[in-house]
């Protein structure tokens, strides 16, 4: 990979960046873990061999793509010796990996160490930055977030000024099957696929994302555009294809946001009319800034509820109020106000983008309204869970027959959708 970037970035404002707060370089921890042969051998690979030192972009490279002044090699380098230059160099960028994870005691398996290793020689070490997405993901537990958002965390580092090398996508994405899968060979893990966001006029929240190869996408980016509604991701500037986030990730794609007119009125929503039972309810909770739609302008009542969505709706119905983010996720503060007042326990919410169980939604929101259960037999043929108990009698939820046994079911197992979670809340709100 002949392409480098941020390498005119000042290496001491770089190097103080990565300090914790009132910490001196000294006093820091250094833990000693060093690049195995493996991951040398792999950004060898990446940076590919030159004898002759060359302009790459705003400095001189030599060998396997180490930094040189333009007359330090008049007469090139051997590859023995660009090993032997590379090896030495490496050392400052292991260094400054070191001391970041020891000053906040991350530790990392050996393909993780390399795979940021490659990532820091490729991109300067100015990115080992608490203020960037990956390490305060890092700081906070990995195993909170899913493989797409750590991917598209390491994956956003692509660009080469604003612009976004696919080239540097591609090497992104191999070191990231090598963080999270410790494949060093790029071909027995699951791949990525990434989408490029255009924002057509208007802006995007991230313009890179990655995702599991074959898998939904689950997420696709935001965007706004001041005036306009967000009508969805196309494959082409004036045209194409819609993508959604229920599409299959099948290959690498460029979207472009579709906008129209102006952006609806508070408790408008293209797919909910007045006819519909759940009509109330969301025109209710979307001027009451309680319940939001889509930025398309919908509210897709039969989408699955997820996990995040859950926690909001439940805690912001029940007063206590919008919560600050205090992660990389929108929803991390609901999370954390859950479970700083034990309405969660730990580790029982460990994905806020997946789906929730319609028990595990009522234990959470019996907990947060205080309520108990009486000792009276449940009025459901299948569940007698006593949170449940206690909503069904404070008439917040009732459960449905079912047409062919006459029999009220709860079904705890199943995931809610957002038309039968717009009733709930409502009614937990008038409580």
């Amino acid at each position: 990979m002949k392409k480098r970037i941020l390498s005119c970035l000042i290496l001491l404002a770089a190097a103080v960046s990565l300090l914790p707060a009132g910490a001196r370089a000294a006093d820091l921890p250094v833990s000693a873990m060093k690049t195995s042969e493996a991951g040398l051998s792999l950004i060898k690979q990446f940076e590919g061999y030159t004898q002759y030192a060359y302009a790459d972009n705003s400095q001189w490279t030599i060998g396997y793509g180490v930094a040189c002044n333009p007359d330090d090699y008049p007469d090139g380098i051997t590859e023995e010796d660009a090993d032997a230059l590379l090896r030495e160099k490496i050392t400052y960028y292991e260094d400054s990996l070191n001391r970041y994870t020891g000053a906040y005691s991350i530790a990392l398996t050996q393909s993780e160490f390399d795979a940021l290793v490659s990532i820091t020689f490729n991109v300067g070490i100015s990115w080992i930055n608490s203020s960037y997405r990956f390490w305060k993901m890092e700081r906070a537990g990995l195993s909170s977030y899913s493989d797409n958002e750590i991917a598209s965390a390491l994956g956003v580092w692509c660009h080469v000024g604003s612009a976004i090398s696919t080239n540097l996508l591609q090497r992104r994405i191999y070191e990231i099957r090598l963080f999270l899968y410790g494949d060093y060979t790029g071909k027995n893990s699951t791949n990525f696929r990434y989408i490029i966001y255009h924002g057509n006029g208007g802006s995007v929240d991230t313009d890179v994302m990655l995702y599991r190869e074959n898998e939904p996408y689950g997420t696709l980016s935001g965007a706004s555009r001041d005036g306009c509604q967000f009508a969805g991701w196309y494959t082409a500037q004036d045209g194409g294809q819609q993508v959604t986030a229920g599409d299959t990730a099948s290959t690498n794609l460029n979207l472009y946001a579709r906008w129209t007119g102006t952006a609806p009125s508070p408790g408008s929503f293209s797919d909910v009319s007045a006819s519909d039972w759940y009509y109330t309810y969301v025109t209710a909770l979307s001027k009451s800034n309680i319940l939001g739609g889509y930025p398309d302008g919908t509210f897709r009542p039969k989408a699955i509820v997820t996990a995040g969505q859950a926690l909001k709706l439940i805690l912001l119905a029940s007063g206590s109020g919008e919560q600050s983010q205090t992660d990389t996720h929108w929803a991390s503060g609901y999370l954390t106000y859950a479970l700083n007042n034990k309405y969660l326990a730990t580790g029982e919410i460990t994905n806020l983008d997946a789906g929730i169980s319609r028990l595990k939604i009522a234990r959470l929101a019996a907990k947060v309204l205080n309520l108990t259960g009486s000792d009276s037999a449940t009025p459901f043929s299948d569940t007698a869970d006593a949170s449940v108990l206690a909503l069904y009698q404070a008439g917040i939820f009732e459960g449905s027959i079912d047409a062919s046994t006459g029999k009220r079911m709860f079904y705890p197992n199943a995931v809610i959708t957002r038309a039968e979670m717009s009733k709930i809340i409502w009614k937990i709100s008038m409580k």
